[in-house]
């Protein structure tokens, strides 16, 4: 087991190294000069060289790479070229307000999709099995724009029922704002979701062990639950 998860560990070290070579690339041919955005278009030759020294962009290339490479090790990734806000201090602000969201929504719709799932697969040929396949492919088929839509028009704004923006200073207030995103990645997720869960529940009650239990009389409820 150990030797599996070293040999892992080693090979994915490439993987790494080269996707820390696109994304440096992909920076400095198509973002442009850090320097000259900073300073904006009308700024002299020699602020914009001044600068470009500041930010170590004046070095050669493998030499940045180095820096950034240690910089991903180490996990100070400096500060922003436009703000110059750590740019640490800024992932560990974006931290909280992203967990709040995506652990709700997460264990939301692995619940839902798994009940809504056993209870199709124990109808399943029937007509709601039918119907809800074509309901859930509808969903998956909906673009993830359209709930965002959705949800902040005629939920939010029409209908008032959630806020369209903020987050709120403490959790009674936060739970209020985040309802609707909640929400929305819920539905975002519930069709693909479903369909999986039904298709794996449907494959395993096929397994001898499951044949043994109903030729043992035992009644299909339970045998799904």
């Amino acid at each position: 087991m150990w030797s599996y998860v070293i040999r892992r560990l080693v090979y994915s070290v490439p993987t790494l190294l080269g996707a820390a070579l696109v994304v440096f690339s992909l920076f400095h041919l198509v973002g442009g000069d850090p320097a000259t955005l900073l300073l904006g278009k009308h700024a002299t030759a020699e602020r914009v060289a001044m600068v470009r020294s500041e930010l170590g962009l004046d070095q050669p290339l493998p030499i940045q790479f180095g820096h950034y490479l240690k910089e991903i090790v180490t996990f100070d990734f400096g500060k922003s070229y436009t703000t110059r806000e750590v740019i640490s201090d800024r992932i560990l602000k974006g931290v909280g307000p992203t967990l709040s969201l995506s652990i709700p929504a997460f264990f939301l719709t692995a619940f839902f999709s798994l009940l809504i799932a056993l209870v199709v697969s124990y109808f399943r040929g029937r007509w709601i099995d039918r119907a809800s396949l074509v309901f859930f492919v509808v969903l998956m088929s909906m673009p993830g724009l359209a709930y965002i839509l959705f949800g902040q028009y005629i939920l939010a704004s029409k209908l008032g029922w959630f806020p369209i923006s903020g987050y709120g200073s403490g959790w009674s207030e936060r739970w209020y704002y985040l309802a609707l995103p909640v929400l929305i990645s819920v539905f975002l997720n519930l069709g693909s979701d479903i369909r999986f869960f039904r298709n794996s529940i449907i494959e395993e009650s096929t397994q001898d062990y499951v044949r043994t239990a109903r030729a043992k009389g035992l009644p299909e409820i339970f045998v799904y639950l």
